[in-house]
């Protein structure tokens, strides 16, 4: 990704969310994710143990699938990835909002700003 295109992610206006999903390592290893917040090109989660800055995973991201992601950061239990291309962030809420209570993973739900 070149500096402009850095920029851009960067600064891509956020949606505070709480789905919770499923990531899996590059070993196989399948984790439990909630996804904080998403935008067109990442996503911030919270996972225990975190995932390493570098690392390339696959999130299960409703209605995409598996997605392939790189992780950018992680602090204690949180971290951040970046998509390999662009994510209609509406159609991920619309999809994982419309799965019925009880429904296996993923769920969605937007969270109030403070």
């Amino acid at each position: 990704m070149d500096m402009v295109a850095l920029e851009r992610a960067r600064k891509a206006k956020r949606v505070d969310v709480s789905i919770a999903t499923t990531l899996i390592r590059s070993n196989g290893e399948a984790l439990d994710v909630e996804i904080r917040d998403l935008s067109f090109y990442g996503f911030k989660a919270r996972a225990e143990p975190a995932c390493a800055p570098g690392d390339y995973v696959k999130l299960d991201l409703p209605p995409f699938g598996l997605v392939r992601v790189r992780i950018s950061w992680a602090k204690n239990d949180f971290f951040g990835g970046s998509f390999a291309t662009a994510m209609d962030v509406r159609k991920c809420l619309a999809a994982a909002a419309s799965r019925p209570n009880g429904a296996a993973r993923p769920q969605a739900f937007i969270l109030p700003r403070p």
